[in-house]
């Protein structure tokens, strides 16, 4: 069985492309070299951590077997901080087409915010031959860098989740009620379903309370919901609780084949199932 989060393609982009590219820039003739004598063990580094991706097996990833026999841990964070990151390197255009791969623009863990950086999914300080390799870079908000931190967990059940590679299928997984205060006020709780793996529940539950995610979903619903307050009382007046109902089924339902599991989906679902805001809760 395959959560979806909000997937994205995983870059087209090599590591090898990657490397070679940050490498090509670096003006020390030895350290260049040195850079260029790990490039096979950055491609076997690569080829490694998509098995472990493809397999699920990320969670067994071993910082020895990612480790460079001529290029320090120090100098792998540089090489990405000052040829991949920085605006004039050459490596540039690389971040770039990492960030513009998250659909539409927004972050690839909340997909409530536009996306800002990238963050290495495996450590760059616990992972160095992956620190500029195009698949473990994750397009996402800075507010999702800050709280996803750059820990690492051996544990499948608090394995963080990878847009690249997880995928729980159609399963809707985040739902919403709605609390009695005009105009209304959405909570988000993670509720899966029973016939899932508990490894699968227990990460999908880390997910949402590491990152916080009731805190922006509950941000973004209050002003949409404030947004619609003003339509859903002139829908009210005009025809009542049938067809506010059936305008928030509708808009539920558009969200649902969008994203079964975006925070417009939930809280739709939600506000359309609750008797107290369709008959005039938001104008209370």
């Amino acid at each position: 069985m395959g959560v979806r989060m909000r997937q994205v393609p995983k870059p087209s982009i090599t590591a090898r492309i990657s490397y070679r590219t940050c490498v090509s820039n670096v003006s020390d003739a030895d350290k260049r070299a040195r850079y260029i004598a790990s490039s096979t063990e950055i491609d076997r580094a690569e080829t490694r951590y998509l098995a472990a991706g493809k397999n699920g097996e990320l969670h067994l990833s071993r910082e020895s077997d990612y480790n460079l026999p001529t290029v320090t841990t120090k100098e792998m964070i540089w090489l990405y901080d000052r040829k991949l990151v920085d605006k004039k390197s050459p490596g540039r255009e690389v971040y770039d087409a990492v960030k513009l791969s998250a659909r539409d623009g927004m972050c690839a863990l909340c997909g409530a915010q536009a996306v800002s950086s990238l963050d290495h999914y495996l450590p760059k300080t616990k992972f160095p031959a992956l620190a500029v390799t195009p698949a473990n870079l994750l397009p996402v908000c800075s507010r999702c860098n800050h709280m996803k931190g750059s820990k690492f967990t051996g544990s499948i059940e608090e394995l963080a989740l990878n847009p690249y590679f997880d995928d729980f299928g159609d399963d809707v997984w985040l739902t919403a009620r709605v609390e009695h205060k005009s105009p209304g006020v959405a909570v988000f709780v993670p509720d899966p379903p029973s016939h899932w793996d508990p490894a699968y529940t227990s990460r999908i539950v880390k997910h949402f309370e590491s990152l916080n995610l009731q805190e922006i979903y509950g941000s973004c619903a209050s002003q949409e919901i404030q947004g619609i307050q003003y339509g859903m009382k002139m829908l009210f007046e005009a025809a009542g609780e049938a067809a506010v109902r059936e305008e928030l089924t509708r808009r539920s339902a558009t969200w649902h084949n969008f994203d079964a599991n975006s925070w417009q989906a939930a809280l739709f679902t939600a506000l359309s199932a609750d008797d107290w805001y369709c008959c005039g809760g938001f104008i209370r």
